[in-house]
């Protein structure tokens, strides 16, 4: 997505270059690469959003809150004394 939104970014400030500058023949090229970029970029915002999938079970926010809830869950019952607990947090 970074890169994506890197080139979006790129293109959109030659555009001057791009639209009457010496690189006019390639506009309609850049054109159409800046949009399947933004296509890439929102698609890619989008899936934060989706369920856990078995291959990448982090790859949505669903997913990352449930590792993170699991591993302090394991570190709480590996903690015998209040004093550890303190350390932890």
């Amino acid at each position: 997505m970074e890169q994506s939104y890197e080139l979006i970014k790129t293109i959109g400030d030659n555009k001057k270059e791009l639209n009457g500058g010496s690189l006019s023949n390639y506009n309609e090229l850049f054109g159409t690469i800046q949009y399947s970029f933004q296509t890439e970029a929102l698609l890619t915002a989008d899936r934060i959003y989706d369920n856990p999938s078995k291959i990448y079970p982090t790859r949505c926010l669903q997913g990352v809150f449930y590792n993170i809830c699991l591993i302090m869950h394991l570190i709480y019952l590996s903690i015998r004394e209040p004093f550890q607990f303190k350390l932890v947090i």
